[in-house]
């Protein structure tokens, strides 16, 4: 068996671009959103207490009854918690959605690449529809032009996991025209062309990793002349690299007890 074989097809980095682009952006400001009503939130129960405080401690009372300080205190308390609720369901949904992204793309082979084992059309199947489906469920709540991108991205699943199918059947095809025994076609299917789809995988990860370094060194490193490498190529300044990472790349979630302990 000769030629080299698939280990990704353009479908799979279009669903994930589409994905992105219709969600990241809109999950990630429902995050700060809420935040800034959590802030708000926890401001104005101190802001009662404090009242409460300055008329408990005051040397002359106003006339009147009492402000009902407990019951607005109460109420506060509540409001306060459940805007804490609502900013961990955006946080879950935003990490939801980043999560199965992510999966999309390792479950997407024709072996399991932890396991090394096979994984036929109707498995990977499975796994891109619970991709999906958890996507979605985290996305219901976004705009119908965010949730568009998810159904774009949807309608390519069928013809990834025909691909996964044609991979299968052009093994099989390989195999018949070798004209090998049973024993060697059973360490072609299940040792020999595992193995040497998981090495490509493998080297494939790897070789990303190296051009992630490189454009750090050819537009971040700058001398002590305040150039870049790409800059002194190419005579000309290239766009800013951390702005083109906060336009392209999901923002990563506050911790969540920041505000809680603030509070």
């Amino acid at each position: 068996m000769t030629g080299k074989l698939p280990t990704a097809s353009p479908d799979c980095f279009y669903v994930i671009y589409e994905i992105g682009k219709g969600t990241s952006g809109a999950l990630m400001s429902e995050v700060k959103k809420i935040e800034k009503q959590l802030e708000q939130a926890v401001k104005h129960r101190h802001h009662i207490g404090h009242d409460k405080e300055q008329f408990d401690d005051a040397d002359q009372r106003p006339r009147g009854r009492r402000p009902h300080f407990k019951k607005r205190i109460e109420y506060a308390k509540g409001q306060q918690r459940a805007v804490e609720e609502k900013l961990d369901q955006a946080r879950q949904n935003y990490e939801t959605v980043r999560r199965a992204k992510a999966e999309i793309g390792e479950v997407y082979h024709p072996y399991n690449v932890h396991t090394g084992q096979r994984q036929d059309s109707q498995i990977v199947s499975g796994l891109l529809a619970d991709c999906l489906n958890r996507i979605q469920t985290a996305t219901t709540d976004l705009s119908d032009r965010c949730k568009k991108h998810v159904q774009k991205a949807q309608r390519v699943v069928d013809s990834m996991v025909a691909t996964i199918a044609i991979f299968f059947q052009m093994i099989e095809i390989y195999l018949d025209n070798m004209q090998l025994s049973e024993r060697d076609r059973h360490l072609m299917r299940h040792n020999l062309i595992p193995g040497h789809y998981l090495k490509i995988a493998a080297d494939k990860e790897r070789d990303i990793d190296r051009k992630a370094l490189t454009v750090v060194h050819n537009y971040y490193i700058k001398r002590r002349d305040g150039t870049t490498a790409a800059e002194r190529f190419f005579e000309a300044k290239p766009d800013d690299l951390f702005e083109y990472l906060l336009d392209h790349m999901d923002y990563p979630v506050r911790p969540r007890n920041r505000l809680k302990l603030a509070a």
